[in-house]
């Protein structure tokens, strides 16, 4: 019962519409919150793979290739971020307990060196996330951002 996702981001096979191709190509995206629950989809994928294949007389490879990992915050210091906003921002403008995010963050590799860290949102508003062509970034949160960053990190050094 714990969440995944699995996204066929790329189906590649052939050039024309009229071949039946010898070979295709899809390409996943796997997202989960847990790292061994990750590791049996991966190797849940594979086992589905390979046997629907056998059982139309094709072959099937898998091949993973580790893409970003759980990004798993460390809670002191997610606390720790979490009354940095509140010396700076309206309690309402904090959200310390948003739902997980079922998204691939390049992060992630960072806290598997360094455990001691928290990713978090700024807080951009409503509308199309980021890697979505209609995103438009909302310039006014530029200056309380930096006023964030800046007593986060003056903070953390003290």
């Amino acid at each position: 019962f714990q969440p995944a996702v699995i996204t066929v981001g790329s189906i590649q096979s052939g050039s024309v519409a009229n071949i039946i191709n010898s070979s295709a190509t899809l390409r996943l995206s796997v997202r989960t919150l847990d790292p061994q629950i990750r590791t049996h989809i991966l190797q849940r994928i594979s086992e589905i793979a390979v046997s629907q294949a056998e059982s139309f007389g094709a072959k099937a490879e898998v091949h993973h290739v580790h893409g970003s990992p759980v990004l798993i915050n460390d809670s002191e210091m997610t606390d720790f971020a979490i009354s940095v906003a509140r010396e700076l921002f309206d309690e309402s403008l904090i959200e310390p307990h948003s739902p997980p995010v079922m998204a691939s963050e390049d992060f992630a590799f960072m806290l598997e060196e360094n455990p001691r860290g928290t990713y978090f949102f700024i807080g951009a508003g409503e509308g199309c996330p980021v890697h979505n062509p209609g995103y438009d970034f909302n310039d006014e949160i530029m200056k309380p951002a930096v006023a964030f960053w800046a007593t986060l990190t003056e903070r953390f050094l003290n």
